[in-house]
Parts: C-alpha cells; structure tokens; sequence
C-alpha cells in the first residue's frame, strides 16, 4: 500500500502522531484517503492515484488504527474480487510487504476532485436510490465510471478505474515474472 495522503479532516481523526513525514516505494502507487459519515458511522474512502481506483472501508473506529494493513488489504482484495480484476498470489504477497504510511494531504487536484466526486456519487446511491447496496456494490458502481486519466489537454483517452487497475496489475504481473 505504502503512502496514504490524508485530508485535514482524517488527519484529525488519525491523529497527528500517526503521520509521517518520509514517503515510501510503493508497487501500485499512493493513495489519497478521506472520510465521509453515514448514519453517524465513519467510513474511510481511499482513492489510488494511479488509476483512481476506490476502496470503502467502513464503520471505522480510531481504535483499529493499529490494525488498518490488515483491515485495507481484507476490503482491497475483495473488491478486487467483486470487480473481476484478475490478481495473483505473487502480487498479494509482494503488496502485503508494503506497510501503511500516513502522510499529510499531497494537494493533488485531481486525485481529490475525483475523490470528492465519488463521495458525492456515493451519497447519491445510498440516499436518492432505492434499492438496498452492499458495500462491494456501492464501491464498484462508483469505480465503474468514466474517468480521464490526467492529461492536461487531451481527453481523448477514457477508461474506468477498474480498467485501470486490471492494466496496473497486469503491468506488475510482467515486472514480476521478468
């Protein structure tokens, strides 16, 4: 997993002493990680910056905090699952080496606007439709969407998360087996 770039707001919730000030190589690229309330429950909501693909963590407690490897990579993987995004053995291993590293807020425009606009979408799903979502439903639906992925002035090129990620996963996979 290795960075995770808070927003001010989860900053707060961390705590400042868990936030730290060296960044670390990361396979699949940083994360970016908000916090949004449903029903006065916190639920994290972690964006990669390399394919803006999303991960729901939800009814989080300061508590688990410890425990959050654990915790990310249990939701990473079976949303991975729930999308059909093919991974290996070799891959899980290699990203479960990576430990978690809270960082500041990187201010990266992109990466939070779409952020915020999958929240928004997520609000959407769970308050303006009616039928009843699973989490890994309401995750995928959000990283099924179109995105345009950071050309300054081409948007010629568009592709959803989970594409993205399959394409990321699958460059990996090559680097590993070479």
């Amino acid at each position: 997993m290795a960075n995770i770039f808070c927003t001010k707001k989860l900053e707060k919730i961390i705590g400042k002493s868990n936030i730290n000030i060296y960044e670390v190589e990361s396979l699949i690229g940083n994360w970016n990680a908000n916090v949004f309330y449903v029903n006065r429950k916190k639920f994290f909501f972690l964006i990669n910056d390399k394919t803006c693909y999303s991960v729901i963590i939800p009814n989080f407690v300061q508590k688990e905090l410890p425990n959050f490897k654990a915790i990310f990579y249990e939701r990473f993987f079976d949303q991975l699952r729930y999308d059909n995004i093919d991974i290996d053995l070799r891959i899980i291993n290699r990203l479960m080496s990576y430990e978690v590293n809270f960082m500041k807020t990187n201010n990266n425009r992109k990466v939070i606007g779409t952020m915020t606009q999958f929240i928004k979408d997520i609000d959407y799903f769970l308050y303006y439709h009616d039928e009843v979502l699973t989490l890994e439903e309401l995750n995928h639906k959000v990283t099924d969407n179109l995105v345009t992925m950071f050309s300054q002035k081409r948007y010629d090129h568009m592709d959803s998360p989970i594409d993205l990620m399959q394409k990321l996963l699958n460059e990996i996979r090559k680097e590993i087996y070479t």
